[in-house]
């Protein structure tokens, strides 16, 4: 965080490619003013990154479907998402942890740019 036109997009440019040189692991998202009332939208750029990654195939043979389709709940191209019926109180707390075994299952950088335009709905995990 901090004052605007300061280099922190230049600086996570830099810091990307230098994880690119070194064959680190690394998902980002950016925290678009255009979409800050949109649920999921950062934390659905993060899945998005994740499945772009040449280690993708073998992580994702690797996870449970379980988590998958919970976490496709946010982003589909994981897979079929899980019903979720009104009386579900636990369908929150397993979209949650789905999406963190996802996010941390794996040794990675991860970043989020011009975070400060989000609004906190843009990091639930509930569409309301």
């Amino acid at each position: 965080m901090g004052d605007a036109w300061l280099g922190k997009t230049r600086l996570l440019d830099e810091l990307r490619q230098h994880n690119q040189d070194h064959s680190i692991t690394t998902i980002s998202a950016h925290g678009y003013r255009a979409e800050r009332e949109l649920p999921y939208g950062v934390v659905s750029q993060l899945l998005a990154s994740l499945v772009g990654l040449s280690v993708w195939p073998a992580f994702e043979r690797e996870t449970s479907e379980l988590v998958l389709s919970e976490a496709a709940r946010i982003h589909p191209v994981l897979g079929v998402p899980t019903p979720v019926s009104d009386g579900d109180v636990l369908g929150e707390t397993r979209l949650y942890d789905a999406v963190l075994k996802l996010l941390t299952a794996t040794p990675k950088v991860r970043m989020v740019d011009d975070i400060n335009g989000l609004t906190a709905r843009r990091w639930r995990f509930s569409p309301t």
